[in-house]
């Protein structure tokens, strides 16, 4: 209704039209990479039931479990929100900080290798250099990323409640999820050291 009055009926319809395509879009486009990384992780055994997960459809050519677990999840999270409204911000939180902890740990990666290489005196002829550039750019990258870890993660009342296990949701999940991933990691490599 807002949308219409401000803009007139046909060109509010139009605007209205474009956002639920952009959103349908995303959500595919989220769906999809979700799909790929399931898969690829399956394909390099790193996942459990990595066998099934990487077995793609003779007839589509897709990798149907994969598929079907990830779409899976998002109904969950859907349904989840019958009874527990905040789940869409809890949800959008954790994966804000995920993605934002993925650029920190590259470019606390590649601010190690640049030290590294700097103190072994290797000169890495890369396509692409900032030059004497580099290590500064590289430096503000990274405070910039600890900075935005660390307020999208930051508990606040007026998004997620009074309640701290919302507060703190995302630091405690991507702790368990952390302690998961080190877990499965251990048991595959003890389970591949017993059988080699």
């Amino acid at each position: 209704m807002l949308v219409k009055s401000v803009l007139g009926e046909t060109t509010g319809k139009l605007f209205l039209c474009i956002v639920i395509f952009a959103i349908i879009v995303c959500t595919l486009a989220v769906h999809s990479g979700a799909v790929r990384l399931m898969f690829a992780m399956g394909r390099d055994g790193c996942l459990p039931f990595s066998e099934s997960l990487s077995k793609v459809s003779l007839k589509t050519q897709t990798p149907v479990l994969a598929t079907l677990l990830c779409g899976s999840g998002a109904l969950i999270v859907l349904a989840m929100n019958l009874q527990f409204p905040k789940v869409f911000e809890l949800v959008t939180s954790i994966a804000i900080l995920w993605a934002n902890l993925a650029y920190w740990i590259v470019v606390a990666v590649q601010l190690k290798n640049r030290i590294m290489s700097a103190r072994k005196g290797v000169n890495t002829d890369a396509k692409f250099s900032l030059g004497k550039w580099g290590l500064p750019v590289n430096i503000l990258a990274l405070i910039w990323s600890t900075f935005m870890v660390i307020n999208v993660s930051w508990p606040r009342t007026a998004t997620y409640g009074f309640e701290w296990y919302n507060q703190y949701a995302a630091w405690i999940y991507t702790a368990g999820l952390i302690c998961l991933g080190v877990f499965i990691y251990y048991y595959k490599r003890i389970k591949k050291e017993r059988f080699s």
